[in-house]
């Protein structure tokens, strides 16, 4: 079975976005990919005179233990070609460690793009139901701050392996799905993720089409 399915989240770094409006599948019938899951990508881009491939990235996960519990580690990391790096060097690394119902425990994010940096350390306290969020950028010196989240929230690494357990059977056709809430991005990033496509009932998202607005 395929559905073209539209997905909306409003992200943040960590993402503030409720979940509970996608049907997904129980952990108790086995999610859609398992630990050593490796995925490599070339990135190409054509403009003008420009048709070539201008990075790569990966998405990989492995099985872990976290505070005592089983959980996943998740990374997503790109990088412009080494001749692109001429011009304007990017290095993207985001890694969320989550559990089997994809529950974000971790979240680390570190940001170069040219002479611009951003760290995020994020660890999410549920049972206060807050995180502890260390920033440091270019412009802001390292500080840590204590921010409260409702359930469903997710960083954007946890939320891509959320999104391939998906219940396809339960989507609606022609629908979109829409995070419930935004909060502040200590970050200053806000916007949303658009992720249109084909989604198969193994999880994978054939053609996908993915845009960011900020």
């Amino acid at each position: 079975m395929k559905r073209i399915i539209t997905l909306i989240m409003a992200v943040m770094l960590p993402v503030a976005a409720s979940a509970q409006s996608l049907p997904l599948r129980p952990a108790s019938e086995g999610l859609p990919f398992k630990g050593g899951e490796k995925f490599y990508y070339k990135l190409h881009y054509k403009l003008g005179i420009i048709n070539s491939d201008v990075a790569t990235a990966s998405i990989t996960v492995d099985s872990t233990v976290y505070a005592g519990q089983k959980a996943y580690a998740a990374r997503i990391y790109g990088q412009t070609a080494k001749f692109y790096d001429t011009f304007f060097k990017v290095r993207e690394d985001f890694r969320s460690t989550f559990n089997s119902s994809f529950v974000p425990l971790h979240f680390y994010r570190d940001t170069r793009e040219g002479g611009w940096f951003c760290i995020n350390d994020v660890k999410y306290n549920w049972p206060a139901s807050n995180i502890s969020f260390t920033l440091e950028n270019s412009n802001t010196q390292k500080n840590t701050k204590v921010i409260p989240i409702k359930p469903g929230t997710c960083d954007i690494t946890s939320m891509v392996y959320m999104m391939r357990n998906v219940d396809v059977a339960r989507l609606e056709k022609g629908k979109t799905y829409v995070g419930q809430r935004r909060q502040q991005d200590p970050c200053h990033i806000r916007g949303s993720v658009q992720v249109r496509g084909f989604l198969r009932q193994d999880g994978i998202l054939r053609r996908p089409q993915i845009s960011r607005s900020i």
